[in-house]
């Protein structure tokens, strides 16, 4: 299996740091660790059943020929070339 330029591998937090983390936003935003928590999971639960919706829609346009699929690093590499194609442009 080939990767494209832009992915990287997931880095694990530890549990330590990552309470350290959440004290640290706790304490910038006044309100407690469970509360944020709480919040980030609700969100989660909310976005989640859209984040499928939109995902089942594209993997029904690519099974049913409507969308055609693009190489990964040809996308990557075009994206990389209009980004700098817009850098030259002057202003």
């Amino acid at each position: 299996m080939r990767f494209s330029a832009c992915w990287r591998p997931w880095k694990f937090i530890s549990l330590r740091r990552r309470n350290r983390s959440f004290r640290n936003l706790s304490a910038q935003n006044g309100r407690a660790t469970d509360d944020l928590v709480e919040d980030a999971v609700a969100g989660y639960c909310n976005e989640a059943p859209q984040v499928r919706e939109i995902l089942d829609s594209r993997y029904d346009g690519l099974k049913s020929g409507r969308v055609k699929p693009i190489d990964g690093e040809k996308a990557y590499a075009r994206l990389k070339a209009e980004t700098e194609a817009q850098r030259k442009r002057p202003a």
